[in-house]
């Protein structure tokens, strides 16, 4: 596993285009929730430059960018992996309904949908999805030539 810390700085400017774009869906008020992931680090980045907005979210980095925002952040509780993960997140996140859920991806190459590398990572995700009215895979395009080991959702 390569750290979180180099990821985030890999290809910065996209990741930072792509949240950009992908504010657009986000309420003027609202319950937002963000998965874990480089991408989703930097989507925190710029939703601490907002003010009045309901985040949860089952990453340390992006609670940690959120953390002297003008903004509510809740944090999932659960094991400590590459994020918050487990039956304590899955069972938080089955009572929460969200407007948005902003979600990462290892890759899709080889699947009908997003994917990831880990089996407790993919059930996090399927938790989220029918408890948001949106959900949004945020990537870029080298995901779409990138395999992961399980699908979490179709497109």
């Amino acid at each position: 596993n390569i750290p979180i810390e180099t990821r985030i700085n890999k290809d910065a400017d996209i990741k930072t285009k792509l949240c950009e774009k992908a504010l657009e869906f986000i309420p003027q008020t609202g319950v937002i929730y963000l998965d874990s992931g480089s991408t989703i680090v930097h989507m925190a980045q710029l939703l601490a430059q907002r003010a009045g907005c309901t985040i949860v979210t089952s990453s340390l980095s992006a609670a940690n960018v959120l953390l002297n925002s003008d903004n509510t952040t809740i944090i999932t509780g659960g094991q400590l992996n590459m994020s918050i993960e487990g039956f304590q997140t899955t069972s938080f996140i089955n009572t929460l309904k969200v407007a948005v859920s902003f979600l990462g991806t290892n890759g899709f190459e080889q699947h009908k949908g997003p994917a990831v590398s880990d089996f407790t990572d993919a059930q996090t995700k399927q938790a989220i999805l029918p408890n948001a009215k949106i959900n949004v895979v945020i990537s870029d395009s080298s995901k779409a030539s990138t395999s992961a080991l399980v699908q979490y959702a179709s497109w």
